[in-house]
């Protein structure tokens, strides 16, 4: 049945919704504060609001009567969805509290404190001040509520506070930062599907980063995880154990956490909604789920979908696949490179030779990716 659907933002990750819908037969409808993104070449109509104005995207999915509100690895866009659905009695995998809940760092960290779920020394500030009272190094500083990387350093004794504070703060619309205790070890992306509480599909892949650059900007996801089955079954539980306590009943679950040499595993962010990397697509390729269509299909049926849909997991690939990004300088012209071909599964651009690459991380920007053997 066709149905309008509003997609929150058009950047890369939106795009994968987007085509899906198109795919689907759904007429899309796309909002963002600016007409920068991918995702404009393909949605049926777009309009110029921030995604974050819960008013006005409530105001313009009424207007235009839409079927149902979605958008992926978008923590900012969360709770306007939750916001926006309950106002208009439209299905949706959260609730606007819960999900403002998972978006606000500060917010998460105190709740995973309180539940005994992954207690970690952090503080939560609006000057400096207040981050004089910090003495565990090294540390992170991050806003409270940005996303993308945005605003995140590492911090290595106090005399660091005074040059990074600022542009960390500067990417807060609440202008409050989280510092907390730098983890050392492995880093982990783990992505679930949860249905009537339960944890249905829980899949691990080991997550790289950009070395030289402190604040964890992802070069690359590989799937299955090189992690022993002793950290992979502690880290499913332990995301359960969260699920379970914020009340996640539906839909997809997205956890980055980081283990240690020692054996403990901390949940460094935990998000109601499909990753922002295209993991979905890895996880496709390598076991045959598609979390991008089961996510759809939860919210098209009403919450509601028949158990055959989870009666496959075995690996459809031989041996580990790789999603690899290609990274470039912000404000340079984007051009493509020659990665060759060998093993390559997917690969897809995010920019038109030519067009500037936008800043958003500011160091090492994203403007393409793909999945190889």
């Amino acid at each position: 049945m066709r149905k309008k659907v509003l997609i929150l933002g058009i950047g890369s990750s939106q795009v994968d919704a987007i085509l899906y819908c198109k795919e689907h037969g759904h007429e899309v409808f796309s909002l963002g504060y600016s007409k920068d993104g991918q995702g404009l070449l393909y949605a049926d109509h777009f309009e110029l609001i921030d995604i974050v104005d819960k008013l006005k995207v409530l105001e313009y999915a009424r207007a235009h009567e839409v079927d149902l509100v979605f958008s992926i690895g978008s923590d900012i866009a969360m709770p306007t969805i939750g916001f926006v659905s309950e106002r208009l009695g439209t299905p949706s995998f959260v609730s606007e509290e819960t999900a403002q809940l998972c978006h606000n760092k500060g917010l998460m960290r105190e709740f995973l404190k309180d539940h005994n779920i992954s207690s970690l020394e952090f503080s939560v500030a609006s000057s400096l001040q207040e981050l004089a009272k910090w003495n565990i190094f090294p540390a992170v500083i991050k806003p409270v509520d940005s996303q993308g990387q945005r605003g995140v350093f590492e911090v290595s004794d106090p005399s660091d506070f005074p040059k990074i504070f600022p542009p960390s703060l500067i990417c807060s619309r609440s202008k409050r930062v989280i510092v907390e205790r730098f983890i050392k070890g492995c880093e982990i992306s783990l992505n679930a599907f949860v249905m009537n509480g339960s944890v249905v599909y829980s899949f691990i892949s080991d997550r790289k980063t950009v070395k030289g650059l402190p604040f964890g900007i992802a070069k690359a996801h590989i799937i299955p995880s090189s992690l022993d089955e002793v950290f992979l079954l502690k880290a499913k539980l332990l995301v359960q154990k969260a699920v379970t306590a914020i009340g996640i009943q539906n839909g997809p679950v997205y956890a980055q956490m980081k283990c240690t040499p020692e054996g403990e595993i901390f949940i460094i962010e935990l998000a109601p909604r499909l990753d922002g990397c295209h993991i979905w697509r890895l996880i496709k390729f390598k076991y045959g789920v598609d979390l991008l269509e089961l996510s759809f299909r939860l919210l098209e049926k009403g919450l509601e979908i028949s158990p055959e849909y989870f009666n496959h997991s075995e690996p459809q690939s031989n041996g580990s696949l790789r999603l690899e990004f290609f990274l470039q300088n912000p404000n340079s012209s984007f051009r493509k490179t020659n990665q060759g071909e060998e093993g390559i599964l997917y690969r897809e651009w995010y920019y038109n030779e030519g067009k500037i690459v936008r800043p958003i991380n500011k160091k090492a920007e994203k403007v393409g990716y793909q999945i190889k053997r």
